[in-house]
């Protein structure tokens, strides 16, 4: 995610300019052809004035639903934030030893499940940006887990299994009462709800024939522009069609950085930084005094 208030001239200049040379090559051109033939073949300023206002509405929509998909993807890490510091609580909380001889192993189920929900966080933030998912995990899950997981197609979803099974020796064990397993497993089951919402934005493409034509649009504007323009602005149309041209390709450069929230580019959702601090937040839980440092920006980019 980029943290920075500011626009980063050199990055959109490296996306568009070429784009933005092209044009402003065409409008000088054009002027030329105008001066040089003595000639007043142009279009009336309406046609290009309908198509922009067409392209307008088009691009509205598309910029709008790429940031619904980025705005929608940030609340669903959100709530995974706030649901993993509710389980590791209700963990603590709600299973507990059944005598003094017991407190020993309850600990050490405490903590398992507690780690391997923050193997479940780093598992999908791997998982939806197209990495190995078991990558970082060593100290969080035990070898025969990553053994079972390596034969799972979606892991995140088979530790979320492995944190069911677990609760449920807990009460076999006699380690929670009945009534208190409801709480635990409504939290995992809206872990399992925000994983498929995270899902289906990653693999719901965005429709490639609306983002061609307005793609095809805008080419269409930009090369008409100049000829509507020429006979009446004359060398001034050069500097309006390049500030007009270089407004709609912006836009659609805004539309395309936000419509894959999950593909590790800069303005993505920070789901590395948010799993970290999900994982500072429950080894506190636990008690822990060494835990890790937060992440912090690189070149006003979190990751």
């Amino acid at each position: 995610m980029n943290t920075s208030r500011k626009v980063r001239a050199l990055a959109v200049g490296a996306t568009i300019g070429g784009r933005l040379a092209f044009i402003t090559v065409y409008a000088t051109a054009t002027e030329v052809y105008q001066a040089a033939a003595h000639s007043s073949m142009h279009l009336p300023i309406a046609i290009p004035a309908l198509l922009g206002t067409a392209l307008s509405i088009l691009l509205g929509f598309k910029t709008n639903a790429a940031y619904d998909r980025w705005w929608e993807a940030r609340k669903i890490w959100g709530s995974i934030v706030n649901d993993s510091r509710t389980f590791a609580r209700q963990v603590l909380s709600l299973i507990s030893p059944r005598d003094a001889r017991d407190a020993d192993a309850t600990a050490t189920q405490h903590r398992e499940l507690v780690y391997r929900q923050i193997a479940w966080c780093y598992s999908l933030t791997h998982a939806l940006r197209g990495q190995d998912s078991l990558k970082g995990l060593e100290g969080l899950l035990s070898d025969g887990e990553r053994e079972q997981l390596e034969r799972s197609a979606n892991r995140p979803n088979a530790i979320l299994q492995i944190q069911g099974e677990q609760v449920r020796s807990a009460l076999d064990a006699g380690r929670i009462d009945p009534l208190r397993l409801l709480p635990l497993d409504g939290t995992l089951s809206r872990l399992t709800d925000h994983m498929g919402m995270c899902e289906r934005i990653k693999y719901t493409v965005f429709p490639a024939h609306y983002g061609y034509l307005v793609s095809r649009m805008i080419w269409l504007f930009c090369l008409l522009l100049p000829w509507g323009l020429v006979d009446s602005m004359g060398w001034v149309m050069i500097p309006v069609t390049f500030a007009t041209a270089a407004v709609f390709w912006m836009i659609e450069c805004i539309g395309f950085a936000l419509l894959d929230p999950f593909e590790n580019q800069d303005n993505d959702t920070p789901m590395t930084a948010l799993s970290r601090t999900i994982e500072i937040d429950l080894r506190q839980q636990l008690g822990e005094t060494d835990v890790p440092s937060k992440l912090v920006p690189v070149n006003d980019v979190l990751m």
